[in-house]
């Protein structure tokens, strides 16, 4: 039962890969150059990180899956030029990311770290966001609801497998059930919008 959780996860997570790798090449989605940068960097360590807290195969897969579907489409969006030019904005949150990367690297300790990689994933999502209001990105509401499910999968096996790291809830919990949800409903208002 519970590897069938991280197992539902890592396709969900598979899926999520393909659709948003489909709408790039569609050109449904225009990635933002800040937030999928910082996926694939960020998403290898925290991939890494996941597993020094957890020591949990399955779930680790699924973070696995996610940055390897990430880094797959952010090599072709950039050699395809699929990303607009990066805003100011980007630029800065950029440095910002690099910045608490820097406290990750120097912290030695795994939680304040994974804690830390959450807080660069924040500001991804702040890039991706401040993009789709300034309609410099442009973006699907699918992916980022079978994203959600993928979080919420891994969520609900990192609850039943607690092993008392509170920091084991980070991804999962706010970067992946919150983040993606709210980029879900914020890309769902946005495309409300346009069609008013």
């Amino acid at each position: 039962m519970l590897n069938f959780l991280s197992v539902t996860s890592t396709l969900y997570m598979l899926v999520t890969g393909i659709i948003y790798f489909i709408g790039v090449r569609s050109e449904k989605i225009k990635p933002n150059p800040t937030s999928l940068s910082i996926w694939v960097i960020v998403g290898s360590m925290n991939t890494w990180m996941f597993w020094e807290i957890s020591r949990d195969f399955y779930s680790t897969l699924t973070l696995f899956t996610a940055t390897a579907v990430t880094t797959i489409t952010f090599f072709y969006s950039l050699f395809k030029k699929k990303f607009p030019r990066p805003s100011m904005t980007d630029l800065m949150l950029l440095v910002l990311a690099f910045t608490i990367g820097i406290g990750w690297q120097t912290s030695g300790n795994s939680n304040i770290g994974n804690a830390l990689l959450q807080l660069v994933y924040i500001v991804s999502f702040t890039a991706l966001v401040l993009g789709l209001k300034e309609k410099h990105n442009k973006e699907t509401i699918d992916p980022w609801v079978t994203s959600f499910f993928a979080c919420l999968f891994l969520t609900a096996k990192t609850i039943l497998t607690y092993n008392g790291n509170i920091f084991v809830f980070s991804y999962p919990l706010i970067t992946g059930v919150l983040g993606n949800g709210l980029v879900a409903i914020l890309v769902y208002r946005s495309n409300k919008k346009t069609l008013q």
